[in-house]
């Protein structure tokens, strides 16, 4: 079990992890700070580091946000790592802000634990390797 601390910055405190993120073809993997989203079906990186690490595009994606508004956005491959789990071939979409979600693509492969209380996110397993295409 590993454990990891709420960010405490913000408004309210949140779960945070740090993942790396990388390109299928590329070993060049950028550290990326996610907040964990449940209601997110699909993982958000901001496009900065999307470029740093040279995404391959995937296609096109529709996403509707929480008042079902529909945008298509262009979709990108990713590898995600987190300490010796990896999560290869995720499906992502780009932000222009500093936000980085990790959705529910991710973490149903996660059995994880939020003390809200004590401020503590525990993983308590998770996949050797996830493979998502």
């Amino acid at each position: 079990m590993r454990k990891f601390l709420y960010r405490s910055d913000t408004t309210l405190p949140a779960p945070i992890l740090t993942l790396l993120v990388g390109s299928p073809f590329s070993i060049r993997r950028v550290p990326v700070k996610f907040r964990l989203d449940t209601g997110a079906d699909i993982t958000v990186i901001p496009w900065r580091y999307a470029e740093i690490v040279n995404l391959a595009p995937k296609g096109k994606i529709e996403v509707t946000d929480y008042d079902s508004n529909a945008v298509t956005h262009e979709s990108f491959t990713a590898n995600l790592f987190l300490g010796r789990f990896a999560f290869e071939g995720i499906e992502v979409i780009t932000s222009v802000s500093n936000s980085a979600l990790l959705a529910l693509d991710v973490l149903n492969e996660l059995n994880i634990n939020l003390n809200g209380p004590q401020r503590t996110l525990s993983i308590l397993s998770a996949p050797k390797r996830s493979a998502r295409r």
